[in-house]
């Protein structure tokens, strides 16, 4: 292949080109490509995160570009088919938009609880000035648990239940019954 009188010598290999003899020349189209597909990368998951209403989405989206099978784990896979030179810039390249992608996402998070919380508050206000409800102090003393219990018994049994005065006198407890 002749680029501007230069020969060089070139082999296609993995479905990239590779030249010899003028390496820089590659390096630099092979850089730009890289860079172009990271910013690519970056700019979609910008616009993915903008819809983004829900924490499964966001997780969902986490996954798909920072996952074991994420994008930017292709990307790093595709290390071991470049040269000894190019992978300490790629490597950086790639860090670098990794780390990006990642606190775009947890900004993107940080945004979504504040949002969720903001909406939990206005479905839950409370009316601070209505009055509170009374709460009963204290319990039944033991005797009138018992004296209720029994009265239930009877009024279930058919009887019932009536009230009379706390004294009474010895001419209607006797001697008007002839006791």
């Amino acid at each position: 292949m002749n680029l501007g009188g230069t020969t060089k010598l070139s082999s296609h290999w993995g479905g990239k080109f590779f030249c010899y003899t003028d390496y820089y020349l590659h390096y630099e189209r092979g850089n730009k490509d890289m860079q172009e597909k990271i910013s690519e990368l970056l700019a979609e998951l910008k616009a993915s995160l903008a819809g983004v209403d829900s924490k499964e989405a966001l997780q969902e989206l986490r996954i798909k570009y920072l996952g074991k099978k994420g994008e930017f784990t292709a990307m790093m896979k595709q290390m071991g088919s470049l040269s000894a030179e190019e992978r300490p810039k790629f490597g950086q390249l790639i860090n670098s938009a990794r780390t990006e992608a990642e606190t775009l996402i947890g900004d993107a998070q940080k945004v979504l609880e504040e949002k969720l919380k903001n909406e939990r508050f206005l479905k839950e206000t409370i009316d601070v000035t209505m009055p509170g409800s009374e709460q009963e102090v204290g319990g039944l003393h033991p005797l009138s648990r018992v004296y209720r219990e029994i009265c239930d018994i009877f009024v279930k049994m058919g009887y019932t239940v009536m009230d009379g005065p706390e004294i009474e006198l010895d001419l209607y407890n006797f001697e008007m019954l002839n006791i």
